[in-house]
């Protein structure tokens, strides 16, 4: 969906699937693997789908005529906390993955 925060931003809200896979594991968060071993909580997250809410927030510049600034904000913490089921799971996960979410 599709919404006017002011005259010159648009937000749009989407949502994005993804299954869990040893290289995803691997790739974005190394601190849960160590060579093949899985810790509990990547055994947890393996082959789950993973649902993440994000919003693209894009602003216009009416002067140049152009989008000068976009953001984009996934909400992992909701997406992981269904997955995993407490704050404490969530937050080792998060603790220091590679994705980076500014």
């Amino acid at each position: 969906r599709i919404e006017h925060e002011r005259e010159d931003i648009i937000l749009a809200f989407q949502t994005g699937y993804s299954t869990i896979t040893k290289q995803t594991l691997r790739n974005g968060f190394p601190h849960l693997v160590d060579g093949d071993i899985l810790s509990p909580i990547a055994n947890k997250l393996l082959g789950r789908r993973l649902v993440v809410s994000t919003v693209g927030r894009f602003e216009w510049d009416a002067s140049v005529g152009r989008i000068v600034r976009i953001h984009y904000a996934p909400d992992l913490v909701t997406a992981l906390l269904k997955l995993l089921g407490n704050l404490e799971d969530v937050a080792c996960v998060l603790h220091d993955p590679r994705i980076i979410h500014e």
